[in-house]
């Protein structure tokens, strides 16, 4: 069922575009690492001062960076899919990308569970008060997510050579 789908997406007018073009791959990789980092910049920034890191700072400032995170996350979302879209036969069987997208998933999961557990109580932790331990383990599981996925993405070339 998988592979029948992955074949159905060969050959796109899109998919064929980025393959082809001398370009567009360069530009998507380029857009790719500009959303990576505002991804992970705003991310790591909450998840840092929330396990203990610069505690004179309140956290309720930096989880208003969450916009920012989620158009990083925006321009990584059109940009993979994009760069699927050039390959999915290569992608599709790749074990890399499928770590990186059950890492992604994860950390979906993860977003979705501090934001509903744990965001309502960021008003409380005030410069210099400690983060509950709930939301210590959150976050160092964030970091962790997110470091796999970076680690993922940068060893699809690698896998893809194997494959």
């Amino acid at each position: 069922m998988l592979q029948g789908f992955l074949e159905s997406l060969v050959g796109t007018s899109i998919g064929t575009t980025v393959k082809t073009s001398s370009w567009i791959f360069q530009t998507l990789e380029a857009l790719h690492f500009i959303g990576l980092a505002t991804l992970i910049g705003g991310i790591a920034a909450l998840d840092l001062r929330i396990l203990g890191v610069a505690k004179r700072l309140p956290v309720a400032p930096l989880h208003k960076l969450l916009p920012l995170v989620f158009i990083g996350f925006g321009i990584n979302l059109v940009t993979g899919v994009l760069f699927f879209l050039s390959d999915p036969l290569g992608y599709g069987v790749n074990p890399s990308f499928q770590l990186k997208m059950v890492f992604i998933l994860l950390a979906g999961l993860n977003a979705l569970w501090f934001e509903l557990k744990l965001a309502p109580h960021v008003d409380e932790w005030g410069s210099g008060v400690d983060a509950s331990t709930h939301a210590k383990i959150v976050c160092g599981v964030s970091l962790f997510l997110w470091a796999g996925i970076i680690t993922a993405g940068r060893l699809l070339p690698s896998f893809a050579a194997l494959l």
